[in-house]
């Protein structure tokens, strides 16, 4: 995307950083990164956070060209479900999970993409119950690979692992991320969570469990008295992965 005119400048999102190359009308040519300050235009020094000089026209300056970010899909999807699968080898939780995310990998995000697709868009034929058709798709996603008739491959394979660390508010949290650490360490069933209004400020309740007989531990950020919201596997004692939305 290249810009030559301040109006186009204004029109950037506010406050986001980008990488640019700057022409400037003197002849000079800069990598530098820019943000939108709404009236005028932030230009960083070189290794700055926070400083730098404002341009508020046009007059210095011939084109500014914004770099495109390069985002290779493949490598992010690979990078963070190797995170989690390091991670739950060093806790030692969800082991049937591990193991599917050790199948996903070795599958690779094409060929669950395609698996996804057959779930969810698949095509009925004239004359064809439901029975016969889910049964099709069954047989047209083993002819893929048989590993992807597992759920958790198809379906939370089908994007980038979504790992975040648990908050329970800044009054309590360090408190029982500490609790549960030990919790798991010394493999003793725990329960905790926190009403959001009461606790932690934050639009949710939030909740962990940890069930040693299963090696297993859930969390969970519900909308305050709603019992709906967001629910996640955790790791270990600190992160969790997302699961599903309810």
């Amino acid at each position: 995307m290249t810009i030559t005119n301040f109006e186009e400048v204004l029109a950037l999102p506010k406050y986001e950083k980008l990488n640019v190359l700057i022409s400037w009308k003197d002849g000079r040519i800069e990598e530098k990164r820019i943000s939108n300050e709404g009236k005028s235009l932030f230009i960083y020094g070189k290794g700055r956070k926070r400083y730098g000089q404002r341009e508020y026209d046009f007059n210095r300056i011939e084109k500014i060209e914004i770099k495109e970010k390069k985002i290779n899909e493949n490598e992010k999807w690979f990078k963070s479900w190797k995170r989690a699968e390091k991670i739950l080898e060093e806790s030692g939780l969800w082991k049937e999970i591990l193991k599917n995310i050790k199948d996903g990998l070795e599958i690779g995000l094409e060929k669950i993409k395609k698996a996804y697709d057959i779930d969810f868009n698949l095509s009925e034929k004239k004359g064809e119950s439901y029975e016969q058709k889910r049964e099709r798709e069954v047989n047209l996603i083993k002819e893929i690979d048989e590993r992807l008739e597992e759920t958790f491959v198809r379906w939370n394979m089908n994007y980038p692992a979504k790992i975040k660390k648990m908050n329970f508010g800044k009054d309590r949290s360090e408190i029982i991320l500490k609790e549960l650490k030990e919790a798991i360490k010394n493999k003793k069933e725990y329960k905790n969570g926190n009403d959001g209004k009461n606790w932690n400020g934050q639009s949710y309740d939030t909740f962990i469990e940890y069930n040693p007989k299963e090696s297993k531990a859930w969390y969970s950020e519900e909308y305050r008295g709603c019992g709906n919201g967001h629910y996640y596997l955790a790791l270990n004692g600190t992160h969790a992965l997302f699961y599903e939305d309810d």
